[in-house]
């Protein structure tokens, strides 16, 4: 008896809880901004980041995708991590993480 009233509160308080949870994916809504000078690309609607290196990647369903040398777009990428390298470092610090699943239609 116990056990089915506690079994009954648990389900409860989850599907209570269920509208919550699903707000979690809100924050990927917003687009990503401009930070301390700097503002991200794209690849095929994602938000491009770079590794310590400085090799471009994107998330897809949450797996990192690095982006291949041979892609006509890596040249550009390469480049604007160059150029904002410093940026981005503080641009992942204090917003990028948040972006993971951004996808820009």
């Amino acid at each position: 008896m116990l056990v089915s009233t506690v079994r009954n509160i648990i389900v409860s308080a989850l599907i209570a809880c269920a509208p919550l949870a699903a707000g979690c994916a809100v924050q990927d809504a917003e687009a990503p901004g401009e930070y301390d000078g700097y503002q991200p690309i794209y690849h095929e609607g994602r938000v491009v980041y770079y590794d310590q290196g400085g090799a471009p990647y994107y998330y897809n369903g949450g797996r990192t995708v690095y982006i291949e040398r041979g892609s006509p777009y890596y040249g550009r990428y390469e480049t604007h991590y160059r150029t904002y390298g410093p940026r981005y470092s503080n641009w992942y610090r204090a917003r990028g993480y948040r972006y993971h699943g951004y996808y820009r239609r």
